[in-house]
Formats: structure tokens, C-alpha cells, sequence
């Protein structure tokens, strides 16, 4: 069934006679089902590059299934993964600052739908470029 549609239906009883009676018109909706974005992918850096700026800015990409406006659960930093939580944002590009040379990050993803339906990505990692 869709959802949010309204259906209706009745009953019509046959004896084999040729005699029937009809039962009164029934009906319902069914409720608006909003679907969960789908989880955040193509990050920049990729997953794993080495050698990357210490001005590096990270990106993804992200849809929902409905077109919904979305934000943003960014979480970034060094060891522990996924990070610290940093920001909460409309924008598929995040800003961290200058990060420190030779040295691994991590970042997360978490991505909401207006309906706080929300969906957590990957953990993706890079390390920064030596002095």
C-alpha cells in the first residue's frame, strides 16, 4: 500500500440465487511513512588518504528518499574514534581549522531528516601532510 492514501472497499453477498446484498462503503487512510536519509558517502578527503593539507576542509555527500531538508551531526578528531562531536550544520562541507602535520583524524557523520529520522555514516580517517 502507499502511504498517506485513502482505500476503500465494500462487500457484496451472493446467496447463489441470483439474490445479493451490499454492505456500506468502508474506507481508510494509510499514515505518511517517512523513510531514514541515507547514510552520508564520497567523503574528500577519501577514506584513508595520507599526505593531506593541514588547511583541509571535509566533505560528503548525502540524500533522502523524500527530498527532505536535512542537518548535519559532524564529529571530528584524533584517536578515539569517531571523534568529538564539533558541529551541528545544513552544509555537506565542514571547516576543523589548521590541523596538526603527520598526524591521523577521524570523522563521523550523523545526518537527521526534519522528522528526526536519522541515519549514523561511516567512520572515515586521513592523516595530514609531514612539516
Amino acid at each position: 500500500m502507499e502511504s498517506y492514501t485513502q482505500y476503500f472497499w465494500k462487500v457484496i453477498a451472493n446467496d447463489g440465487q441470483g439474490n445479493s446484498v451490499e454492505g456500506p462503503v468502508w474506507g481508510f487512510t494509510t499514515l505518511l511513512v517517512n523513510l531514514p536519509p541515507y547514510a552520508p558517502d564520497n567523503p574528500m578527503p577519501i577514506d584513508g588518504a595520507e599526505n593531506q593539507s593541514i588547511e583541509t576542509d571535509i566533505s560528503w555527500d548525502c540524500t533522502d528518499p523524500e527530498n527532505d531538508p536535512m542537518a548535519y551531526l559532524v564529529y571530528f578528531g584524533k584517536g578515539a574514534l569517531p571523534g568529538e562531536y564539533i558541529s551541528v550544520q545544513l552544509e555537506t562541507t565542514f571547516d576543523p581549522g589548521t590541523l596538526e602535520p603527520n598526524t591521523e583524524y577521524f570523522w563521523q557523520i550523523q545526518v537527521y531528516d526534519y522528522t528526526g529520522n536519522f541515519t549514523e555514516g561511516p567512520v572515515w580517517s586521513f592523516t595530514t601532510e609531514a612539516e
